[in-house]
């Protein structure tokens, strides 16, 4: 892994312009909001696949006309970056294994196709970070993801 600075909301923004298609094919309405100027060490590459893989899924298991929104701010010494939908949501049991390799939520909720890699493998990549990523019910429904890293001094 190289370690560089890395401007979080110009890596998050760039994976937010990619994936902008899938939104659009969908309606689905994705906001990302003013980032804070933030940055951490790290592989730009990697976390620029972490990033993907977490908006890619909030893309997936949120119903058409739905809603995405992304956050970076500086927290203290820390960086935070969330994902926020409005989208099906996950159980609790879901919650506590949506990091496990393969594991897939109840396929019958999505018509995606996917292995059940993908938070397993942004969860990999966070933490060899120095990082944490958690997943919460959102507060209308939904899924809120929060990856919080080691914030360079400003």
């Amino acid at each position: 892994m190289k370690a560089e600075p890395v401007e979080l909301g110009a890596l998050v923004g760039s994976v937010a312009e990619t994936l902008a298609l899938l939104c659009e094919e969908k309606n689905q309405k994705l906001v990302l909001e003013p980032a804070e100027p933030v940055r951490t060490s790290g592989d730009s590459d990697l976390l620029y696949q972490a990033f993907f893989n977490i908006l890619n899924n909030a893309i997936k298991y949120t119903p058409e006309g739905g809603n995405i929104a992304i956050r970076t701010i500086r927290r203290g010494d820390s960086a935070v970056v969330t994902f926020l939908d409005d989208g099906i949501g996950m159980t609790g049991e879901e919650r506590q294994n949506a990091f496990n390799r393969f594991f897939r939520a109840d396929s019958s909720r999505s018509l995606e196709k996917g292995y059940g890699l993908g938070l397993s493998i942004s969860r990999w990549i966070v933490v060899l970070h120095g990082g944490t990523i958690g997943l919460e019910p959102g507060p209308a429904g939904g899924t809120l993801v929060t990856v919080t890293m080691p914030a360079l001094p400003v």
